[in-house]
């Protein structure tokens, strides 16, 4: 860039100009390369969610043939200790099936493709059942998993308003990672909180 400026003396004659240039070329393969660099993050992002989309698509079946194949050795065995093993390898199947949906949620979530189905609903089923599914993960593990339950002013649950299918996931990753990165710490459960207000 040029610039052409007039010098003008103390009686406000004009007696010469002072030219500048200023090299932008630098800034410019720098703006070059940061349009560059973010094409190639919205299509690596995108690639991602195809793979998502399509890793989990693919997975469910050979993870639903497991799980049938799963629900057939519980009806046919007769051993008690074999049902049991059957039971908890039949919740680690779901979790599996868990974490298939929440990965192609992701991909919904960025394609903007998420239906979110809000109501209200009581929260001791929900995580009464994750911590079902995560007991034999925490046992493994030297750890006890348990839940306080926080009842209302009327004495019942508490209830939350959101979408069940999306509040389950985002418990069931805050307890996966509890479970996986907690160093043998017992985790105690209560049996009733003071109210919440």
């Amino acid at each position: 860039m040029r610039r052409v400026l007039s010098y003008r003396t103390s009686d406000d004659r004009v007696a010469g100009v002072v030219i500048t240039f200023v090299d932008f070329t630098a800034l410019k393969h720098a703006d070059a390369e940061m349009q560059n660099a973010r094409t190639e993050a919205v299509s690596a992002n995108a690639t991602k969610t195809r793979f998502l989309a399509t890793a989990s698509h693919d997975l469910r079946q050979p993870l639903q043939s497991l799980n049938l194949l799963n629900a057939a050795l519980i009806k046919i065995s007769d051993d008690v200790n074999a049902q049991r093993m059957l039971n908890l390898q039949g919740e680690s199947l779901l979790g599996m099936s868990r974490l298939l949906n929440s990965l192609l949620d992701i991909s919904k979530l960025e394609t903007g493709a998420v239906d979110v189905a809000v109501k209200d609903m009581p929260l001791r089923p929900l995580v009464q059942h994750l911590v079902d599914e995560f007991e034999p993960q925490a046992a493994a593990q030297q750890l006890q998993l348990g839940f306080a339950i926080i009842a209302g002013s009327d004495g019942d649950d508490l209830s939350v308003r959101s979408d069940p299918v999306l509040l389950s996931q985002l418990l069931q990753n805050l307890i996966a990672n509890a479970v996986r990165y907690t160093p043998g710490v017992v985790c105690k459960s209560t049996a009733r909180s003071p109210v919440i207000r």
